[in-house]
């Protein structure tokens, strides 16, 4: 059965007062016994990655009814990082398990947020994420060298 909620609002100074309300109702779903939204997991990988190789992303979903699940990868720019446009970048299709990103497709000391998002195709509301943190290493900076023993002679 339907829930049906009224709240009501009324302000008053003095003499003066105003009223407005509001109706919501909440329809159940179809069966919620047998609702389970789909649960999508994204294997750990190491948090820095090198720029000039591959990414590969492992996802799964555990769901009741795998054929009406829709997946799809999406990015985020994270730390002022700039955006990427993973549809160009990316090795495979975007509503694959595994993403492959390309090498140097992503520049270096950038950080990123990788989701992976399911969705129950016959109840669109029932839908979750997963998502994974990776930042690109940068290169080598200066620095200094040491050598000990300062001289020495070769054998």
């Amino acid at each position: 059965a339907n829930i049906i909620y009224t709240f009501v609002l009324v302000v008053k100074k003095g003499d003066r007062h105003a009223t407005t309300s509001s109706t919501i109702t909440i329809f159940p779903p179809k069966d919620f016994s047998t609702f389970s939204p789909p649960m999508p997991i994204i294997s750990p990988i190491h948090p820095r990655v090198t720029a000039n190789k591959k990414l590969m992303l492992n996802g799964t979903v555990d769901a009741v009814n795998l054929t009406a699940v829709m997946l799809t990868w999406s990015v985020v720019a994270a730390d002022g990082s700039p955006a990427l446009n993973l549809s160009a970048i990316a090795a495979t299709p975007l509503t694959n398990e595994v993403l492959v990103v390309k090498a140097d497709t992503m520049p270096v000391g950038a950080s990123y947020r990788f989701y992976l998002n399911a969705i129950d195709q016959h109840n669109p509301s029932g839908g979750a994420s997963a998502f994974v943190d990776v930042q690109t290493n940068t290169p080598p900076a200066n620095g200094v060298v040491i050598a000990v023993p300062a001289e020495g002679y070769a054998l």
